[in-house]
């Protein structure tokens, strides 16, 4: 029993190394959610096209003028919206599908965020020189209201930027 203990202590003591710290918060009427220091918030409230309005945007500080920087917005749909989470996921997919043809999807799964349940999306494309993958979450209060979190993140750096962006959208609290 005891050497379960001392596992368990090393491992929780492992994990926090290697955790992200997600010293900021951002936070609105309709949700909050913690970012790490070396990342900012790049939108807020800013109409992308007629009908989409990006809550927030936040992304990593740019160190250089190479490397891609990974990214997550969050947007709140302004009508509450009656159709499955995995209907608009796959809705999405074929539009982004239509924008960017080189776009090859991994999958869809069922999620649960912040007590909400919705359906990932994943997929990878090249854009602009850089291979990227992307995370679209698509999730719903039980009132109807959705949140799409789209991340992107450099296929390069896979590993060491879905941990970041997984960390942050854990953080999320839907309000």
């Amino acid at each position: 029993m005891k050497r379960i203990i001392l596992i368990l202590n090393i491992l929780s003591v492992c994990y926090l190394i290697n955790a992200q710290a997600l010293e900021k918060t951002y936070g609105n009427k309709f949700f909050s959610l913690n970012y790490p220091d070396n990342w900012e918030i790049v939108q807020e409230d800013n109409r992308a096209t007629s009908n989409v309005n990006i809550s927030v945007q936040v992304m990593e500080k740019k160190v250089n003028n190479v490397d891609f920087l990974p990214n997550v917005n969050i947007i709140k749909s302004a009508q509450k919206r009656t159709e499955t989470t995995s209907y608009l996921a796959t809705m999405t997919l074929n539009q982004i599908k239509n924008m960017l043809p080189n776009m090859r999807i991994k999958g869809t799964n069922d999620i649960t965020i912040s007590g909400c349940k919705g359906t990932v999306a994943e997929y990878e494309c090249t854009y602009n020189g850089y291979s990227l993958h992307f995370y679209q979450y698509i999730i719903k209060k039980a009132d109807n209201n959705t949140f799409t979190i789209t991340c992107t993140i450099d296929n390069n750096k896979l590993k060491s930027q879905k941990r970041i962006i997984d960390a942050i959208v854990a953080s999320l609290k839907i309000k």
